[in-house]
């Protein structure tokens, strides 16, 4: 349930945690590099996700609080 910003400016709430690979958790993107509402929410695992086209792997950047870019996780349904 923590919210986080990814690496590429994206923000989701984590919905899973890898016991192997800790850091890199299923998230459900929420709002865009923009910080601009989806019009769906965008589940992903970075577990599974390998390099871009550049070489650069998708990663956590930094935990929010709670309420950051508007978003108030206690209203979502991920289930």
């Amino acid at each position: 349930g923590s919210l986080v910003e990814l690496s590429d400016g994206r923000v989701g709430v984590v919905t899973a945690v890898h016991e192997l690979k800790r850091l890199r958790p299923n998230v459900m993107l929420l709002l865009d590099a923009d910080k601009k509402p989806l019009r769906e929410f965008v589940p992903i695992d970075l577990g599974q996700l390998g390099p871009d086209e550049n070489g650069v792997l998708l990663t956590v950047r930094r935990g929010l609080p709670e309420g950051a870019h508007g978003v108030d996780t206690s209203e979502l349904f991920l289930d």
